[in-house]
């Protein structure tokens, strides 16, 4: 701070030498020098004015805000109408965040006839600080009427009309402060983060790096930039400019978290829980930090860590909702399920509106038998979100399971409205330039298969098809990889990351389509029917569904009625015993060893093990199976998986017809390992008591054999000219891994990189 030269009467000759004296000091930095003379003058003079302004001016500059405020108020009783001692005392004020008394101050200065426009532009600041803005700008436009130079005050006006919303104003008075003072690197930063906010990027990039320009050390600069690096999507670039922010300032908490997000983001887990550590570790209450690090732990398995970051996020912030929910779903994952009730329950005293809580916690409780408690927590979540698709689908299972199937269908079809099973897609055009290309040659490891999809145009488009799943067939080899497809590359918009190959595969632009998977239970195929007739779709090019337990002549008639489709229905044969036999394994595989459950569902004869290639074909799968009872065959063909060949022709031809990605798949999937199977001897004596029960009478029937086709039927047998011909530019890949259940792993990705060197490895690492 410059102090000005003093006029004194001629009778204080010797006090004014002395505060000229001090003045020079000042202004030259010596503070101790100048307040001794300060002082030494009022030693001689108790009231001299500029003594004591200036003295508390000093006091104020070293933080010593009580004394100065002391100073400053004397120096405005001695001479009250000085508007340099009232503008003093505001800042003194300001300095010590005493906005009220600091305004009040700066009004008398006003009234003592100021024309000092920095007088404005610190009163302005202060109402701004006490979110008075309309009042600031009023004040503020005081200032640059005075002075059109005062760039500070242009940039205080900015922010006061951005705050209120008037963007164009904003930017005008960002600008006049530019123009006032163009190496003003602050004006440029507040520029910047007002044009990211209108989504103008690269014009914010352009006013953030002419701030650093400016001012090579700008650390918020540096901060603000690599933030609206990472929303354009410029990684590195944004990783490197938060670095650059933490080099210039090592505590800069807020840097180290925001770095953290983009690594979590990018999956550099390990390096974004040390940026988080170092966030907290500045600002041990940075409560989101907690958060944050507590999510991070989780995915990386770090769960005693994330648990006390939960409750230390909970800790410093009480009414912390999202930690809470956050905690019980960890909670659940580890088996705490009285500490997870407990959180979900605070999340809802917390947020009575909070529909994940009430989801969450309808699964908790039907997961503990509590079937009612569950349905009324599922009807919460619907009655605080309507539309919450889950919560409906939820309501579904456990309606079913207390017996209430219209209610159960009823929910099911209010899922299926809010989440359609079919849609109409319009994909890039084909270039004319474009070519099919060769038939590249493409290498898999021995323990999987590839299914092709060929591209021609030669090739009809389109093909419906439901799959009737029949227990321990080959349905997950056959059912699962369709669908996942289907739904990896159209469902969740696989194909947008690759548009270029997508238009070479795709005959036509416009199609619809309708997929679901695991229909397995009357209500919910009855929710399905019932949800058909909401779609805004008349018409449908393909269509994959699989009935799995139930009767699929519902979903064809519906189809039909619907769609004016006619889906072929295939069912999968394989010999009956050795069937029985996978199944008894497969039941003891899950239940992990009980072989209680196995005799149980025997003495049940529960159709998973009874007869259940007749009721895949013949039957509506109700539990009990009459005698006599004989239905006419709801399938259209009966495929012999032997050696999986003519199963592999039929997903080919289905793959081609509707323009889906080659498969690549496990040539066995869901396969009890050896060790996890019953005792041969055991598993001998079981079988035996099946067949005593007649379990495989109607699967060996003759009614069955006659369906039975070891070769490809009509239907799937498709003509080409192999010369016109290539594979589908894109492969979707999938490992299904069997332990006490299976999972499925996959990927989408060009079938080209799968015949480089790279991509053989890829293949060998994955199947490994």
């Amino acid at each position: 701070m410059v102090i000005s030269a003093i006029i004194c009467p001629v009778s204080q000759e010797k006090i004014m030498l002395q505060l000229q004296v001090a003045i020079s000091r000042h202004n030259q930095g010596d503070l101790d020098q100048a307040e001794e003379i300060y002082k030494q003058v009022l030693s001689d003079d108790a009231e001299n004015p500029y003594a004591l302004r200036f003295l508390g001016c000093l006091q104020s500059s070293r933080g010593c805000h009580h004394s100065a405020i002391s100073l400053l108020r004397q120096a405005t009783r001695v001479s009250a109408m000085d508007p340099e001692c009232w503008f003093s005392l505001g800042n003194a004020y300001k300095s010590d965040y005493r906005f009220e008394d600091a305004v009040a101050s700066y009004r008398m200065a006003e009234e003592c006839g100021s024309l000092n426009p920095h007088v404005f532009n610190n009163w302005g600041r202060c109402l701004q600080e006490m979110s008075r803005q309309q009042e600031s700008i009023s004040v503020l436009e005081k200032s640059v009427a005075l002075d059109s130079s005062c760039f500070g005050a242009w940039l205080a006006l900015g922010n006061g009309w951005r705050e209120l919303g008037n963007v164009s104003r904003a930017i005008f008075c960002y600008k006049k402060s530019i123009i006032a003072s163009p190496s003003f690197a602050d004006a440029y930063l507040n520029l910047g983060s007002l044009l990211k906010d209108e989504g103008e990027y690269e014009a914010a990039l352009d006013n953030y790096r002419k701030a650093i320009k400016l001012k090579p050390d700008f650390v918020q600069a540096y901060f603000c930039l690599a933030n609206a690096l990472n929303e354009q999507g410029d990684i590195e670039a944004a990783l490197d400019n938060y670095h650059k922010a933490i080099e210039l300032n090592p505590d800069f908490a807020q840097a180290y978290f925001c770095l953290a997000n983009v690594l979590t983001e990018n999956g550099d887990f390990e390096e974004a829980l040390d940026s988080y550590r170092k966030a907290i570790e500045i600002m041990p209450d940075f409560v989101q930090a907690y958060f944050n690090l507590a999510n991070g732990l989780k995915k990386k398995g770090v769960i005693e860590e994330a648990l006390d970051s939960y409750q230390k996020a909970i800790e410093l912030k009480p009414n912390y909702v999202q930690a809470y929910f956050n905690l019980a779903n960890l909670l659940i994952d580890e088996g705490r399920v009285l500490e997870a009730l407990e959180n979900y329950q605070k999340v809802i005293e917390l947020d009575p509106n909070f529909a994940s809580a009430y989801l969450n916690l309808g699964a908790l409780l039907k997961e503990q038998g509590k079937l009612e408690d569950a349905i009324l927590n599922y009807r919460k979540a619907i009655a605080v979100n309507p539309d919450y698709a889950d919560a409906y689908f939820n309501l579904g299972l456990v309606l079913k399971e207390v017996g209430e199937l219209a209610a159960a269908a009823e929910a099911y079809a209010q899922y299926y409205r809010l989440k359609p099973i079919a849609k109409s897609l319009s994909l890039p055009s084909l270039d004319s330039k474009q070519s099919f290309g060769t038939l590249l040659q493409i290498k898999v490891p021995e323990s999987v298969e590839l299914i092709p999809s060929y591209v021609s145009a030669t090739i009809p488009f389109g093909m419906h098809l439901i799959y009737v799943h029949i227990p321990k067939t080959g349905g997950i080899r056959f059912s699962n990889p369709i669908f996942e497809c289907m739904q990896r590359m159209l469902f969740s918009g696989g194909w947008e990351n690759y548009q270029d190959l997508i238009a070479i595969a795709n005959i036509q632009k416009n199609f619809s389509l309708l997929v679901s998977h695991r229909i397995d239970s009357v209500s919910m195929r009855d929710g399905i029917v019932a949800a058909l007739s909401s779609y805004d779709i008349t018409s449908l090019d393909f269509s994959f569904l699989t009935s799995h337990g139930v009767s699929s002549r519902e979903l064809s008639l519906a189809m039909r009625d619907h769609f004016n489709a006619q889906p072929l229905r295939i069912a999968t044969w394989r010999d009956p015993m050795s069937r029985l036999r996978s199944a008894l394994d497969y039941w003891y595989r899950l239940s992990e060893g009980d072989l209680e459950l196995v005799k149980q569902k025997i003495d049940q004869k529960d159709p998973f093990l009874d007869n259940a290639i007749y009721r895949g074909c013949y039957s509506d799968f109700s539990f009990q199976l009459s005698p006599d009872e004989l239905h006419e065959a709801q399938i259209d063909y009966l495929i012999d998986i032997g050696d999986f060949s003519v199963m592999n022709q039929i997903m080919s031809c289905f793959l081609s017809r509707c323009r889906l990605p080659n498969i690549i798949i496990n040539k066995r999937v869901n396969v009890t390992p050896f060790k996890q199977k019953i005792d041969l001897a055991l598993s001998d004596s079981l079988i035996m008591q099946c067949v005593d029960s007649d379990f495989l009478t109607r699967d060996s029937s003759s009614g069955i054999l006659k369906m039975v086709s070891s070769g490809l039927p009509a239907a799937f047998v498709m003509e080409f000219d192999p010369h016109l011909t290539s594979f589908h530019p894109l492969t979707f890949i999938v490992n299904g891994t069997t332990d006490v259940t299976t999972s499925m792993h996959n990927w989408l990705l060009p079938t080209e990189y799968l015949t480089t060197d790279e991509g053989q490895v890829f293949l060998q690492k994955i199947f490994s």
